[in-house]
């Protein structure tokens, strides 16, 4: 599941809008859910790939449904994806 917050959290969005914009972080919809975020609300996992090489930032929520979907356009594409395996004894 995504980063679930307490409902009473979103009356506090201004806050975290105030944030971004005096530190210049973005402030844009997310392009699953609509949910305006701010960039320094973005975990680095979680986006939304375009192609190979480009993706776009998702709301913390949106995290799990990005992955899901990324899948399903690795498959489409025939990219294998690996998962990196233990160390072997050797050391290398």
């Amino acid at each position: 599941m995504g980063l679930k917050r307490p409902r009473w959290w979103w009356r506090f969005r201004w806050l975290s809008w105030l944030y971004a914009y005096l530190f210049h972080y973005f402030w844009l919809p997310c392009p699953i859910c609509g949910r305006q975020f701010g960039g320094h609300e973005w975990l680095p996992d979680h986006a939304l790939m375009l192609s190979l090489h480009k993706g776009i930032a998702v709301c913390p929520n949106c995290g799990d449904e990005a992955k899901r979907r990324n899948s399903i356009v690795l498959k489409k594409l025939g990219v294998l994806i690996v998962p990196p395996s233990a160390p072997t004894e050797g050391g290398v």
